[in-house]
């Protein structure tokens, strides 16, 4: 098996509820490398051009740029800024529970392999690292059937 990786970056915002720091506003230049795990075609010596990769995976990505996450966590705690950036359409609604690292590279991992899909005649197996910060980062590891 060989493992191919890509790196993309966004900006964006997010409060954890309840927090001592993070229920403050705040912000982070995010760093999510997408891993495919897959044997190399025998035709082109690739698990994937780069190029493919990029068309169907920076989309999933770019949706998260410069908005701000907001997390049912969130939402049940009438967070006093949904309302505001919501109106200007500022806001992602990405399904999570809490805006976190683990929560991100979890559903991000699931938009990725619904894209990447049909690229793989059988399985594949995704692992996504969202990267917070220097210090701080959470990785998922998914199979896709």
């Amino acid at each position: 098996m060989n493992t191919i990786s890509r790196r993309y970056t966004f900006s964006a915002a997010h409060r954890l509820e309840g927090h001592p720091r993070c229920s403050r506003l705040h912000g982070h230049n995010y760093v999510v490398t997408v891993s495919i795990i897959h044997e190399q075609s025998k035709d082109t010596g690739m698990v994937l051009d780069y190029g493919r990769m990029d068309e169907l995976l920076k989309p999933v990505i770019d949706q998260y740029d410069h908005r701000y996450i907001a997390s049912s966590d969130n939402m049940q705690r009438d967070d006093p800024y949904l309302e505001t950036a919501g109106k200007q359409g500022h806001v992602i609604y990405p399904g999570i529970a809490f805006s976190t690292a683990e929560c991100l590279s979890q559903r991000i991992a699931a938009e990725c392999g619904t894209a990447l899909r049909d690229e793989f005649p059988f399985y594949f197996t995704l692992i996504v690292d969202v990267q917070e910060s220097e210090k701080s980062h959470a990785s998922y590891e998914l199979k896709v059937e």
